[in-house]
């Protein structure tokens, strides 16, 4: 099939197509495009270099210091990794067992942190119990609260193995620890310290967290004593025991 060609100043090909077109030339031979993006006629190739003991090539121009005349492209079909060879030619890579146990190596290390980045970001979003975000905070899978540090909200953090919310964002100052008084409007608990999922009945109460969701009908323990939920208490702040609250009615064990 005739190819078409133009060509710049210095005679390289600027542009070629199987028809004619404006400026063009009939080629008497293929064109080919190079892994440079450049064309070239077939009877005028460029000189390939090799930097040897690599997969390094550079196309045309000046062989570089220690590199080698190469005797064609370096192979890229078969998706195999090929070295330049002293007598240009292109072998195909054979792993050392140095190279091997380092690439095993970053696999693991790569894996690790690719797990943990998971973990760390699924904890940060999804649903989970008391006892889960507990056993997370074990983990260390949450930061530690820090003054001075800011949290966006909706970031979640631990502090003296509790997990907590942040419900708007805040700049931490160390008077303002997130189980500090009045704190409940920046940062809402989502576990406490002794990890317990429990049922909720009076013979598994669930121990009363200050400022917890609190549902109605479920038992709750507080100062050694049973109390039963009358209704529904986001967030809540008043504590069991507090005298004349109906919300809160005190089971006798």
């Amino acid at each position: 099939m005739p190819t078409y060609i133009t060509t710049d100043e210095s005679g390289r090909i600027t542009a070629s197509a199987d028809w004619p077109f404006q400026g063009s030339v009939l080629c008497p031979c293929d064109v080919v495009r190079y892994p440079n993006g450049a064309l070239y006629r077939a009877d005028a190739l460029p000189p390939v270099y090799g930097n040897p003991g690599t997969s390094e090539q550079q196309i045309d121009g000046e062989c570089p210091d220690g590199w080698v005349v190469m005797h064609g492209l370096r192979p890229a079909e078969d998706g195999k990794e090929y070295v330049a060879q002293q007598d240009g030619a292109w072998i195909i890579h054979t792993p050392t067992p140095e190279e091997i146990a380092a690439e095993v190596k970053a696999q693991a290390e790569s894996a690790a942190i690719i797990t943990a980045r998971l973990y760390r970001n699924t904890v940060q979003t999804a649903a989970f119990s008391a006892l889960e975000f507990a056993t997370f905070a074990k983990a260390g899978l949450f930061d530690e609260w820090k003054a001075g540090e800011t949290y966006a909200a909706g970031y979640r953090l631990a502090h003296k193995g509790v997990v907590y919310e942040v419900v708007q964002e805040v700049t931490a100052h160390e008077h303002q620890a997130p189980d500090a008084e009045g704190m409940l409007a920046v940062y809402r608990p989502l576990s406490n310290t002794e990890g317990e999922d429990p049922a909720g009945t009076a013979e598994d109460p669930v121990p009363f967290i200050y400022g917890m969701d609190v549902k109605t009908g479920l038992y709750y323990s507080y100062g050694g004593k049973l109390y039963l939920a009358k209704a529904d208490m986001p967030a809540c702040v008043w504590t069991p025991d507090t005298a004349g609250l109906w919300q809160w009615e005190e089971v006798q064990a």
